[in-house]
């Protein structure tokens, strides 16, 4: 297992690595969270993936939730993602899936 902070233009981002990356024989599972507010923990139970089937598992908290950043300045920013969801505010999401067959 691996665990580390990729740094990037917007801020950190937390992510861990459950099997060998070089040494697979099957592509590697991205584990998805549900976005602000949610972090990676409820798909840890995924990553066994990686021990029963030999298939490396990649974790990661999305910017703004977990253990990646937080924007501590985002009162100060009106276009800044916010990690507070406050009683009677609605959080919407899109989500799109490509998937390419060779």
């Amino acid at each position: 297992m691996a665990e580390g902070i990729l740094r990037w233009e917007a801020g950190r981002t937390w992510y861990r690595v459950d099997g060998d990356l070089r040494r697979a024989d099957a592509a590697p599972l991205v584990l998805l969270h549900g976005g602000p507010g949610g972090a990676h923990d409820y798909l840890e139970p995924l990553a066994e993936l990686a021990r029963i089937a030999a298939r490396p598992c990649v974790l990661y908290d999305q910017i703004g939730c977990g253990r990646s950043q937080h924007f501590p300045d985002a009162p100060n920013h009106p276009n800044f993602p916010s990690t507070v969801l406050r009683a009677g505010e609605q959080y919407t999401q899109t989500s799109i899936y490509r998937f390419l067959s060779a």
